[in-house]
This record gives structure tokens, sequence and C-alpha cells, in this order.
């Protein structure tokens, strides 16, 4: 903006009243640290970690496909757990894949 003619410090008095109209911050969201709590954290962690697929669904006219989710991409939970500095053990990993399973089947019902 400097180089379009506006001085620095109004350039600094607008920056102010954008921070001042600013909402706060949501407060963070608890998870318990137990097995299910860091199966939670690494499932939102994974929330773009998915596998698609699509399925054709017959209208009559030949139909249309539909794109669906399959299934988490594991070889991505090293660096997703690594990242949020979860250690991911036989049963972490069990309560994860029960949360993928869930979802899968309510994904499919909102089909």
């Amino acid at each position: 903006m400097a180089e379009g003619g506006l001085p620095p410090d109004a350039i600094e008095r607008e920056l102010a009243k954008l921070r001042a109209n600013r909402p706060p911050p949501a407060p963070p969201f608890e998870i318990e640290e137990d097995d299910e709590g860091r199966a939670v954290r690494l499932f939102e962690g994974l929330a773009t970690q998915w596998n698609w697929s699509t399925m054709t669904v017959s209208n009559g006219l030949g139909g249309i496909s539909v794109p669906m989710r399959t299934g988490l991409r594991y070889e991505a939970l090293p660096v997703v757990a690594g990242a949020l500095g979860l250690a991911v053990d036989r049963q972490v990993l069990a309560d994860l894949q029960l949360i993928e399973q869930t979802a899968l089947a309510t994904m499919a019902a909102q089909r």
C-alpha cells in the first residue's frame, strides 16, 4: 500500500483496526490423553487423508458418479502422529479403526 501513496502510519492504523475487530480465538477443545483421546486427536489430524472412490448410481438415464470415502490413508499415519506428538500403540490403532468404521457407516447412511 505504501507504493500506492498511503503513508506507513496510516497503514499501521488500518491494520490496528483490523486486529481490533478480529473475533477472539475459540478456546481449545479439551481431549483426554487416554487411548481414546489420542485416537480422536489422530482421527482429526487425518481429516484430509482419505482414500476416495466413485460409485455409479443409476438414475434411469445412465447414472451418475458419486464420490465416496473408502477409508483412511494409513501411510499418512506415522507423519500425522509424529507431527501431533502422539504415540500409536495397538490400542490407539484399534480405537482409530473403530472411529473410522463408524465415520464410514455414518457417511454411507447420509448418501
